[in-house]
């Protein structure tokens, strides 16, 4: 199951590449992500550590995906930080890990999956199990 989740991944970031209206960050080394476990947002899923390793945040038309330790340039922004600003009173089960111009993508642990919300209401519009779907739904591949 994990190398399917995985194939579906390098399947999507390829797509992603093939775009040529987003700009992505450097990859991250893998035990950069390894380290979350220790940080306040220790929820952060591994699909999303996976993606970063490969490209570390997008930058679109289309929305963000945040990074890690972003230093890519405008509009790149760390996913640490924004959770931080954010400052979410269900921070323990919840982090947002981009957005677009109206809603936030959030991966939700209660339910072990991934919400676009509203960004004024915070009302769940879609839900996803991966975050390939999540990914294919906000950029269109």
């Amino acid at each position: 199951m994990i190398k399917i989740e995985e194939q579906a991944l390098q399947e999507v970031v390829c797509q992603l590449k093939e775009k040529n209206n987003l700009r992505y960050g450097c990859a991250v080394v893998a035990a950069f992500g390894q380290n979350l476990s220790e940080s306040p947002y220790n929820i952060i899923p591994s699909e999303f550590i996976s993606l970063v390793e490969n490209i570390n945040g997008i930058v679109g038309d289309c929305g963000v995906i945040f990074g890690l330790n972003c230093d890519c340039g405008y509009g790149f922004e760390d996913v640490i930080d924004v959770n931080t600003k954010l400052n979410r009173s269900d921070r323990d089960k919840v982090v947002v890990l981009g957005r677009n111009d109206f809603d936030l993508l959030v991966y939700n642990s209660a339910h072990s999956g991934f919400e676009m919300r509203d960004r004024s209401s915070d009302c769940v519009r879609h839900r996803f199990v991966t975050l390939v779907a999540a990914l294919r739904f906000m950029y269109r591949v």
